[in-house]
């Protein structure tokens, strides 16, 4: 958290004295992803407004409570909800199903203070793609965000280590089937792996010299078939049947 407080604090005096300091994306307008920032405290949610738009990220408006959230969602669709789990109105968990039904093709990726597990797993078995701390850098914070945009699972360090732990105890938190794995095609075996290795689309779509369509389609079969609904669920899943 205070490493996040400084870089906003600062991010002013650094625009003043050099923009050759910032470092936007190298992507069109067109691909840059779209993002609504979700946070109660109002600086903090204009820090990351800052923060996005110096790295080629487009927001498109952000909301200090619950009802704000889902309201912004359902208007403008974003690609990208950055949501912190401390909302006024509504449990952390709760305001994210609200804001999936609302917007499903919304990406709702965490940014929080809180590494207790019970958080972590109960935000990604609502349905989040991914979980940062507020400890993260503003690098870490944007390939999140450009990640969670093309598909991936961004996770900090600290939560994957927590992750890892509950995986070798066999994660009963996220309820997934206990049935024998279903019969997958060579092509999304390949792509399951790669997803176990935490690639994103893009880059499963260079790797396999396959369209980005084309991957996001294997990967909508493969949480079909294996009866979860994000990519996080489908590593667990996958590492605990032993088929990728």
């Amino acid at each position: 958290m205070a490493r996040l407080v400084y870089e906003i604090r600062v991010s002013a005096q650094k625009r003043r004295t050099s923009l050759v300091q910032q470092t936007p994306m190298t992507k069109s307008v067109d691909e840059r992803p779209t993002v609504m920032v979700v946070d109660d405290h109002r600086i903090l949610r204009k820090g990351i407004c800052d923060l996005l738009t110096r790295n080629g990220i487009v927001t498109v408006g952000e909301a200090g409570d619950a009802t704000e959230a889902v309201a912004l969602a359902a208007e403008a669709k974003p690609d990208v909800a950055l949501v912190d789990l401390s909302l006024p109105g509504s449990p952390g968990a709760e305001a994210l199903q609200r804001l999936r039904r609302v917007s499903p093709g919304t990406k709702v990726l965490i940014l929080t203070m809180s590494a207790s597990e019970d958080d972590i797993f109960g935000a990604l078995q609502a349905g989040a793609c991914g979980y940062l701390l507020k400890d993260s850098s503003e690098e870490e914070i944007a390939a999140a965000i450009h990640a969670a945009a093309d598909g991936g699972a961004p996770l900090s360090p600290r939560v994957a280590a927590s992750m890892l732990e509950r995986l070798r105890s066999s994660l009963p938190v996220l309820d997934l089937p206990e049935e024998a794995p279903p019969e997958l095609t060579e092509r999304e075996l390949e792509v399951l792996k790669m997803i176990v290795d935490g690639k994103g689309n893009e880059e499963i779509a260079e790797a396999l010299v396959i369209s980005r369509h084309t991957v996001k389609n294997h990967v909508s079969s493969i949480f079909a078939k294996l009866g979860v609904e994000n990519r996080i669920q489908a590593a667990v899943y996958a590492v605990r049947q032993r088929i990728a």
